[in-house]
């Protein structure tokens, strides 16, 4: 979601990360949350009821996207931060990547606590949609290897067929191939006088 605020001009007054920490780090170093009506009045101020007594803040922004304290200080004027300034930067219409809406009640943790969970559920969601579209393509794939398979052996099958036609013909040729026979006349010597007679060989018809 704060990718999409690069685009759309936003309030401070109405972001949940917006807040303030006191000045004196003595006093503490958390960002405290800013309520809806200390942010109607610009009086950021964080009032103590155990010492009974208003101790000075520094607006800031969670997630440092804007000084928010330098700019407030600009706006007024003076050296100080006045509640004209702190009105002037929370009402200041801006861009901001880090944009997130406010939740009253909320702190300026809490609502950034918010954001991790759901960018992690977001996350969560695109990580099941990818896997569920690689397990699509792994059963695509493996049908079509099926079929492939199936057709190779189909055409291996044939293949056979027709090899085996193949011997079988070479073989009844060369069982019931023809036979050429070659008659041999001698030729006796005539002082002899010895009749001349014819022999049969049988020999294959040449290739």
């Amino acid at each position: 979601m704060p990718d999409q605020q690069k685009t759309k001009l936003v309030h401070c007054a109405d972001c949940g990360y917006f807040g303030r920490r006191f000045t004196d780090a003595s006093e503490g170093t958390e960002v405290l949350q800013a309520g809806p009506t200390e942010r109607r009045s610009g009086n950021l101020s964080h009032y103590s009821y155990l010492r009974g007594n208003s101790t000075a803040t520094d607006i800031v922004c969670f997630r440092h996207a804007f000084p928010l304290q330098s700019e407030a200080i600009e706006g007024g004027g003076q050296s100080n931060r006045t509640v004209e300034g702190t009105l002037d930067v929370l009402n200041r219409e801006r861009l901001c990547g880090e944009w997130y809406p406010y939740t009253i009640g909320r702190t300026p943790k809490e609502h950034f606590e918010e954001f991790k969970m759901q960018e992690l559920e977001e996350r969560r969601k695109d990580f099941e949609l990818r896997l569920f579209n690689m397990s699509q393509k792994v059963q695509e794939d493996s049908a079509k290897i099926a079929r492939d398979s199936k057709a190779l052996a189909r055409d291996n099958k044939i293949i056979a067929i027709i090899i085996g036609i193949i011997v079988i013909g070479l073989m009844f040729w060369q069982t019931f191939r023809p036979i050429t026979v070659h008659v041999v006349v001698d030729q006796p010597s005539s002082a002899q006088g010895v009749t001349p007679q014819a022999t049969a060989t049988p020999t294959d018809s040449p290739k």
